[in-house]
This record gives C-alpha cells, structure tokens and sequence, in this order.
C-alpha cells in the first residue's frame, strides 16, 4: 500500500517523473486539506482532473482517486503531483519558525468556527443562493438531505436528478461526467447498505431497485468507457445477493420479480449484469409455478423456440452463448430445489450445451464406461469440425487423446495427438506421441512431422526443431524466416554460430530501421547491437553499423540516444 513516506518507491519511475514534471511546472492549481485525513486537488493536464487522497489511518496508507482516464496503472501522473504537492506542504510547515508541536488549524476547522456565529436563516440564504448557479452543489444537497419517502418511485426521481444534473447541453453526459454521477450514485448505495444494518430491508430493496432501473435506463445516453456506471449496477447486484438470506417471503416474491423485469433493460440486457440479475430470480424460485415461469421467461430472453439452423453465422456464438447461459441457470435451480440427480438428468437431456457435455463426458470416464465417453466426444468432434471452431475442435481431440491413453490403444494416440499436434503445436499431444512411438522409430516419425510442419508452415516449428536439439535447422530457420520465430533461442544460436548470427543481427537492424518511427523500435534495434558487441571480433563491424546509422539518420533523435547507449 501507498504512503507519504514510500509513494517514491511504489510507483513506477516514468510516472514519478511525469508527475514531478507536472508539480514544477505548477499544474497543482489548488490543494485543499478539509479534514485531518483528506486532501482535495485540482490538476491541469488536457483537462482539470479531481484528485483526492485519504490517509485511511491504517500506519499512514493512502488511498488515492483521480478523475482523469489513465487505465495502465494503480496511479497516474496527477495523483504522484498531488502527493509531490503535499509532502512539499508538510516541510514548508515544519520549516516554519515558531512553537514547535501547535498544529495550525485546517480550512475546515476555521470555517466551523466561523459558522458558529451565522443564524440559522442566513445560512439557508448562503446555501440557497449558492444552489442557485452551482448545480453539483445543489446535487449533493439532495443526495445528503433528500431521504426520500421510501418507495421505489421517490428514490427513482432521486437517482434521474443525478443523472439530469450530469447532462450536457445536448441530453448527454460525457465521459467525465459519467465518472462523476457514478460517484454521487455511490452514495446513495452506501445509504443502502446503511438501512439494511438498520434493518429496513424493504426500503433498502426500493433504493437498490431504482439505482438498477434509473441506471439501466439512463446509461444508454451516456459515455461509460470508463465502466464506472455499469460498475454502479454490478455493486447493486452484488448487494442484493448476499441479502437474500434475510428476506421474507413476500420480498422474495417482490424481487424475483423485478430481477426478471430489469435483467431485460436494454442497456443491461447484453451484459454480465443482466446475467447475474438472472442468476439471483432463479436464486429466489421457492415454488413450482415459480419455476415454470422462471423458466418461460429464460426461454424468451434466450430465444428459446429458435433453432440453430434459423441463426445466421454472424449471430451464432451471441444465440450460442445466451442459450447455454440459461440452460446453466435452469440447472442451477433444478439442482437447488430437486437436488443433484435431477440436474445431472438435465444435463444429459441438453446435450447440445457444450458444458453439460463435457461434464457427461466426465462423468462416464469417471464410471469407467469410456464407450460412452468416446461416443459422446466424437459426435461433438464431428459438428464442430463442420464449424470450424478451432478451440472446441481441439479441445474434443485432447478428450479422445486422454480415453485412448486410458484404454492403452497406441494406435488411436498416435492418430489423434499426430494431428492434433500438426494443427496447434499442442505440447500434450507431442508428449502422448512420443510415448507411444518406440525410441528406434521416432527418428522416422520426426522427420515426417518436420515435413508436415514445413508445408504448412507452422510456426512451432522452431520450438519444436529446439526441442529435438536440432540447431542447424534452427539456425536455417532464422535465416530463411527472419529472428521473430528464434527470439527464445538467441543466446544459443549466438553461441553455436556467432558468425551467421552476426550477419542476421546486421541485416535485421538495417531493415528494421528503414521505416522506424517509434523509440521502442529504435530499442529493439539497438537490443541486437547489444547482444553483437557482446561477440567475440564484432567490434569492427559494430562500429561501421552504428557510424551509418548515425550518418543516415542524423535527424532521428531518439534513435541517436539510443545508439550512445550501445
């Protein structure tokens, strides 16, 4: 966790940098410090980004947030500012001359003691007058003091005024606004949780239900790349699956029901969310009529009179997918309420579910009826090679390949892992082949493989020729197809042949630089000068590409940096 003290060491070097970059160049426009634990930023950057930082109490560990879209990190460079900011705070304090160990008071303190003397009516004045032009202050009034009369509806106008409030000129919230209602939304699921401890679940259920449908309604007209709405609805569902324990009949009744309407909003209705809703109505089945009409309303949602050859190819693995999820779901419920036996019945009645199948397929292995089994993964082989779908084809012959191997049938291994093998590189399948070919006869094998391998040009091939200890052929392999196939192998291919590793490493950077623009490329490049200067009797040659490279390029700046470093 982050610190004061270690935030230099925790975060990466080129984000400190950046970050200390933009602290000097004074792009911290404020800093506020409200309470003892928080700290409130304002940094520029293509925008003004909202940083906050709390010290969670917990040996000084910081919990920072910033509004800005950075995605490849914990951190970004705003918050490193911020925190830059802050510790040059701390010791332009400690400098100051004066009683050592009075600490001056915060902002907020102040203001505190300045309220102290303001009437009731002339804050309402101030507070009104102020909502009056800023509408996010307004906003936040209502999200704090708007407890609402405790209905589905009351607490729905409270979540579409968050989302109104975030709309631009146009009826859209952008990017950043998004970010910032899911914020304000955040709060009213910790009201939430707060009346669950206070034990008013059906109020709670209200407030859950209009966060889902107010979301789920108003996100369609929205910019959630950054996923913080969605992540609102996933925090909801999520919350309402662990009450379920605790709910009376009635609410049971009353939310299996909703979760069936809301699972069907359009803007949720193609997301994980939407399953999840789905997931917890069948969590709340407690009758056969229940069950009926659960089920209805999965064969509806999932296209359940349709047949596979009414689909186009463009929308199969879409019908696939909602098919099988809500086969998965019937399971889920007839296991729960019927018990085991009755879903493995399912199951081997919905064969046509690849999960269900390969869990038959278990099975059988299991009991030992391996006719079964193998009966049941060809039949599946069969359809899918029609489809071409490389990964469940694959998968199927691994299934074949390991009942083979417990029948001991090394006449089936050999056919099965050969191919497999020539068409993924599959490690499992080289083994098993090896292990059923005599050591005499692989020599003959090998051979064959490497052929088969050439003509379609497979790009284990060098993984495999490695693997055989055939280097010659490896080294030819990197001269006819170049050092992407070899990467794995240089520092044996360095040592085997350093003269035509030399060649290929000069022919290679002088190619690769012709059209370079970037400095990763120009990295690369310089990689291999490397790994040639380390050679024995290179030096000359290293000298001559580095001085051409120079000559040619003199504009390249940055492949002129990386050349000192050669």
């Amino acid at each position: 966790m982050l610190s004061l003290q270690n935030f230099k060491e925790m975060i990466p070097a080129a984000i400190l940098a950046r970050g200390l970059s933009y602290y000097n160049g004074g792009q911290v426009v404020s800093l506020d410090h409200p309470d003892d634990q928080t700290w409130l930023a304002l940094v520029e950057g293509s925008e003004t980004y909202d940083v906050e930082i709390v010290d969670t109490g917990e040996d000084g560990l910081l919990e920072c947030s910033c509004t800005c879209p950075y995605e490849y990190g914990e951190h970004c460079k705003h918050v490193v500012a911020v925190l830059y900011a802050i510790e040059a705070e701390a010791l332009a304090e400690a400098a100051k001359p004066g009683k050592k160990g009075k600490k001056a008071p915060t902002p907020q303190e102040q203001l505190r003691k300045l309220l102290k003397d303001v009437s009731r009516e002339q804050l309402i004045e101030v507070v009104l007058e102020k909502a009056k032009y800023d509408k996010q202050f307004a906003l936040n009034l209502v999200i704090q003091f708007d407890k609402g009369t405790g209905d589905a509806e009351d607490y729905g106008r409270i979540v579409r005024s968050i989302l109104d409030a975030n709309k631009g000129r146009h009826g859209y919230i952008e990017y950043r606004d998004a970010i910032n209602a899911s914020h304000q939304l955040n709060r009213l699921i910790n009201r939430a949780a707060s009346l669950v401890e206070q034990g008013e679940i059906d109020q709670a259920i209200a407030l859950y239900q209009a966060l889902i449908e107010g979301v789920g309604e108003g996100a369609g007209n929205a910019d959630d790349s950054s996923g913080s709405l969605g992540s609102i609805v996933g925090a909801v569902v999520n919350a309402l699956g662990e009450m379920l324990d605790d709910l009376s009949p009635d609410q049971r009744a009353t939310l299996y029901k909703f979760m069936l309407r809301a699972s069907q909003i359009d803007w949720l209705r193609w997301t994980d969310a939407s399953t999840d809703m789905l997931s917890i109505a069948g969590m709340l089945v407690d009758t056969d009529e229940q069950q009926a009409d659960y089920f209805e309303k999965l064969d509806a949602s999932s296209h359940g009179d349709t047949t596979y050859s009414d689909v186009e190819d463009d929308e199969f693995v879409s019908f696939l997918s909602s098919r099988h999820t809500a086969q998965d779901l019937k399971r889920a419920v007839i296991e729960r309420r019927k018990g085991k036996a009755a879903a493995i019945a399912f199951m081997e009645s919905h064969l046509d579910n690849d999960a269900f199948r390969r869990a038959t397929i278990e099975r059988r292995v299991a009991e030992g009826k391996l006719d079964e089994a193998q009966w049941l993964a060809e039949e599946a082989l069969a359809k899918y090679e029609k489809t071409q779908w490389a990964g469940l084809v694959r998968d199927y012959r691994a299934i074949l390949l390991n009942i083979a191997v417990r029948r001991g049938d090394k006449g089936s291994i050999k056919l099965i892992a050969r191919r497999s093998y020539l068409e993924s590189g599959d490690k499992e399948s080289l083994a098993a082949l090896k292990a059923a070919i005599p050591a005499d006869a692989w020599y003959q094998e090998r051979d064959s493989l490497i052929r088969a391998m050439e003509r379609t040009d497979a790009h284990w091939l060098t993984t495999f020729l490695a693997g055989e200890g055939l280097w010659e052929e490896v080294m030819l392999c990197a001269q006819a197809r170049g050092l992407n196939g070899v990467s794995q192998y240089l520092n044996e291919l360095d040592k085997r042949f350093p003269d035509r590793m030399a060649d290929l490493y000069e022919k290679h950077v002088l190619s690769s630089l012709k059209n370079a623009s970037m400095r990763t490329e120009y990295e690369a490049a310089c990689n291999l000068l490397k790994r040639l200067k380390a050679m024995p009797g290179q030096s000359v040659r290293l000298a001559s590409i580095v001085a051409h490279l120079q000559s040619t390029y003199p504009r390249r700046r940055a492949l002129l940096d990386e050349l000192k470093k050669v």
